[in-house]
């Protein structure tokens, strides 16, 4: 007897919160640095994440797509991380190509670990990222998205300044091995979830 086809087809959505960052002149840093930080390089990663070779790796390749990336640290140990996707870099890979403005900035793979979490280092990523983001004058818009649950990570992108700029649901649906579509919907005036 023959299977339904989408019985082989998974089919994975998620949905996010989207916020955008409104002006430059928002972005006051109101902590200070927490720890030491540096732009992501083959170099840094390779000695950041000897530990961890698949995060290095994803790392590297988050690289050779062009976006750029910060890593917190302390002495030679990781604290957190996060990166930045410039106008007209590929889409973020949570993204489907072709999603949202080409000249949008967008953060994404932020990631605080274990033991350096609840020091605020998520959010003095954020800044960092938005800094770069704005290191030219008129530079284009800057989102971040997150899941709904996540309510610490929402509260660290209000208190950074950004603002509810809709619901994206985003779909992936595949024949493994064969295949896999990706598309997203962006819902700009839905409002978000209360915190």
């Amino acid at each position: 007897m023959l299977q339904p086809l989408i019985d082989r087809s998974p089919v994975r959505r998620r949905v996010s919160l989207v916020y955008r960052l409104p002006a430059q002149a928002a972005l006051i840093r109101q902590t200070s640095l927490l720890a030491d930080w540096t732009i992501a390089t083959p170099a840094v990663i390779q000695v950041m994440m000897a530990q961890d070779t698949r995060r290095g790796a994803l790392m590297l390749h988050h690289l050779k797509q062009g976006y750029t990336g910060v890593i917190l640290h302390l002495d030679l140990e990781w604290a957190a991380y996060g990166w930045l996707r410039r106008p007209y870099d590929p889409p973020p890979p949570h993204l489907p190509q072709g999603y949202g403005p080409e000249s949008a900035q967008w953060i994404f793979n932020c990631r605080t670990r274990e033991p350096f979490r609840n020091r605020g280092l998520y959010k003095e990523t954020l800044y960092l990222l938005a800094g770069l983001a704005w290191e030219t004058p008129g530079a284009a818009p800057l989102y971040i998205d997150t899941h709904p649950a996540n309510v610490p990570s929402r509260r660290a992108i209000h208190s950074v300044g950004f603002e509810p700029s809709g619901v994206l649901t985003n779909w992936i649906v595949g024949l493994p091995g064969i295949r896999w579509w990706r598309w997203a919907f962006y819902q700009p005036q839905r409002p978000h979830p209360r915190l």
